[in-house]
């Protein structure tokens, strides 16, 4: 069994299939900088797209994931961070997630933005020694 396969196995007997309602949005003050030209942010929202199938123009990068239209889930989550670990081939430690938005495990689909899983996936990529493309 693979890395995806067991981590999806286990978020969904762990009950991470429900929706989540969101509790909070995101402290004022707490956006990341959105820059429609960085290819991080780019590939974020390519895989957003993708993963929650919804339209491009839906995406907000300063707006929490579990917030409508998105309306992320936990699992939606789980797999999000498994496509940017694929995608840029690094590994984002569960703790670095609490650590970037400032809020613990459960509140994170309504916490956390794309502007966020970018400096997620750029700080991974950094501690791997490689560059943005």
């Amino acid at each position: 069994m693979n890395r995806r396969t067991l981590i999806l196995t286990l978020a969904v007997l762990a009950g991470c299939s429900e929706r989540v309602n969101p509790i909070a949005p995101a402290e004022p003050g707490s956006a990341v900088a959105s820059d429609p030209s960085d290819p991080v942010q780019i590939s974020i929202r390519d895989l957003i797209v993708e993963r929650l199938a919804v339209d491009r123009s839906k995406v907000d990068m300063n707006r929490p994931i579990g917030d409508p239209p998105l309306s992320a889930d936990d699992l939606d989550l789980v797999e999000l961070i498994l496509d940017i670990e694929e995608r840029f081939d690094v590994s984002i430690p569960d703790e670095e997630l609490e650590k970037v938005t400032g809020a613990p495990a459960a509140e994170l689909p309504s916490r956390i933005t794309p502007a966020h899983l970018a400096t997620l996936a750029k700080q991974a990529m950094e501690r791997a020694g490689k560059k943005a493309e």
